[in-house]
Parts: structure tokens; C-alpha cells; sequence
């Protein structure tokens, strides 16, 4: 299951970016993932809080945000959601490019800092 280390790696991400907070954590994280990404999003809400453990992001609202694949045909301009095939459904060619469908990204994230 390579969700857990996507999870992890997402954990070191957030606790780099609480270096300049002393005494902060986050309170939720927001992430995307793109239905051609190749994450399971039910996996990695599985496994987040076990990656996130005895960090300063334990505790914290894991928000996935799925993205749709949509492919564009760059010789006649047709955009899908539908890549059942690796053709364009429009014209028949070959050459196409994601809009988008493959991102795996944080997109935001709030944190509690310490007031003392």
C-alpha cells in the first residue's frame, strides 16, 4: 500500500512547514487527488492518522478533494472526461493531454499556534 508513504511524506511536508511556529499543529489539511493519480483517496484517509502519530499533525482533519480526469485532443481541440480508450472520441488521434485527473497535491492547511 503505497498511500502510507504518500502519508507520510505528506506529515514531513506540514511538520517543515511548522518550523517557523513554535508550539503549533495542524488542524486540518486539505489535499487533492486526481482520479488518474493512482491514490486510493479511502486508503489514504485509512492511513493518515498512523503516518500523522506523534507528530504535531496528529489529531488533524485530513479534507481529500477529488479531482476528475479531463483530457484535451491537441489536433482538433475536443476536451472529455472519458478516456475509455486512448483515442479521441471526436477525430480518432492519439495526441492527447491531461487537463487534469493526476494531481496529488496539498492544497491547504490550517494550524493552531501557541500564544504564550
Amino acid at each position: 500500500m503505497h498511500e502510507l508513504s504518500i502519508a507520510e511524506e505528506m506529515v514531513e511536508i506540514l511538520v517543515g512547514h511548522l518550523a517557523d511556529y513554535s508550539g503549533s499543529s495542524v488542524e486540518s489539511v486539505v489535499v487533492a487527488v486526481g482520479d488518474y493519480s493512482g491514490v486510493d483517496p479511502e486508503s489514504l484517509r485509512l492511513v493518515f492518522p498512523f503516518a500523522a502519530e506523534g507528530t504535531p499533525v496528529e489529531g488533524s482533519e485530513l479534507i481529500i478533494n477529488t479531482i476528475r480526469v479531463s483530457v484535451k485532443c491537441l489536433d482538433c481541440g475536443e476536451r472529455t472526461d472519458k478516456i475509455s480508450t486512448p483515442l479521441c472520441s471526436t477525430c480518432g488521434s492519439r495526441n492527447l493531454e491531461f487537463d487534469s485527473g493526476r494531481e496529488l497535491e496539498i492544497t491547504s492547511f490550517d494550524i493552531s499556534t501557541d500564544k504564550k
